[in-house]
C-alpha cells in the first residue's frame, strides 16, 4: 500500500521565536504553524501541533478544527474526541465551507480519533462517540495509547496486544453500527519516563511499536496510522 505521513501533535507550549522563552501556545500558533505544514511538501496531511492550554476542554475539539480548517487544504487528522457532542461540533465546521454534512460524508477532509482507555476500558462517553462518528459515516481512527509498565504490560509484544484488542475493539463497535464506514487501526503504544510514569517520545521502541502495529494492520486487512521513528528533542 501507499505511505503519507502528518506531523506529530499535542503540544501544549510554544518556544517564542521573539521572545526567546516557552510559553503557552494560542489558537494563533495553531494557525501559522498549520500554515507552514501545509507549505510543506513531504507532509500529506495537517493535525494541530498544539493544543492550547488556556481554552475551554468543552471547546477544544471545535476550535482546534477551524483554525486547522481555516488554514490548510490538505487532508485533516483530527484530535482525539471523547464526547458525541465534539462530533457534532465539529461536523458543523466541516461541513460548513463545502455545503452540508451530506457533502462531507461524500467527500470528507477529516479523519475523526477517538481514545479507549488503557487497558481495555471503553467508557460510555468513549464508546456513544465511535457511535456518533459511525452513524454519521466519517472516517475514524481508534487511537489506543497504552504505556507498557503503567496501562499495559511491560514487555514490547504485551503492549502491541493489549492495543490489538482495543483497535478491534472500536472498530467492531463501528463497523456494528454502520457496516463499512472507514476504520484506521493506530498505534500509540509510548515508552514510560520511570522518574515522572508518563509516556517519553523518541524511544526506539515507539519506532518498533509502530512498524510491528502497521503489519498487524496489514494481516487485517485494515489502513494503519502509526509512529514512525521519533525524537524528544
Amino acid at each position: 500500500g501507499n505511505t503519507y505521513i502528518h506531523n506529530f501533535g499535542g503540544a501544549p507550549h510554544v518556544i517564542d521565536c521573539k521572545m526567546h522563552e516557552r510559553r503557552p501556545a494560542t489558537l494563533q500558533d495553531v494557525a501559522e504553524m498549520t500554515r507552514l505544514l501545509d507549505a510543506l511538501p513531504n507532509l500529506h496531511s495537517v493535525t494541530s501541533l498544539f493544543v492550547p492550554p488556556g481554552i475551554d476542554q468543552a471547546e477544544i475539539a471545535a476550535r482546534l478544527a477551524a483554525a486547522v480548517q481555516q488554514n490548510t487544504t490538505k487532508p485533516i487528522y483530527g484530535s482525539g474526541l471523547n464526547y458525541p457532542y465534539e462530533v457534532d461540533a465539529v461536523c458543523r465546521i466541516m461541513a460548513a465551507p463545502v455545503g452540508g454534512l451530506e457533502r462531507l460524508v461524500e467527500q470528507p477532509r477529516m479523519t475523526m480519533c477517538v481514545s479507549p482507555i488503557s487497558p481495555l476500558k471503553f467508557p460510555a462517553p468513549v464508546a456513544e462517540t465511535i457511535v456518533r462518528i459511525a452513524e454519521i459515516g466519517l472516517p475514524m481512527g481508534i487511537l489506543p495509547c497504552p504505556i507498557p509498565g503503567v496501562t499495559a504490560p511491560v514487555t514490547l509484544a504485551g503492549g502491541l496486544a493489549l492495543q490489538h484488542a482495543e483497535n478491534l475493539a472500536g472498530i467492531t463497535i463501528a463497523q456494528l453500527v454502520r457496516p463499512g464506514v472507514p476504520c484506521l487501526y493506530q498505534s500509540r503504544l509510548s515508552i514510560p519516563d520511570p522518574r515522572k510514569a508518563v509516556g517519553a517520545g523518541g524511544s526506539p521502541e515507539m519506532g518498533m511499536a509502530g512498524a510491528a502495529a502497521a503489519q498487524l494492520a496489514r494481516y487485517h486487512k485494515i489502513p494503519s496510522d502509526v509512529y514512525g521513528v521519533c525524537t524528544s528533542s
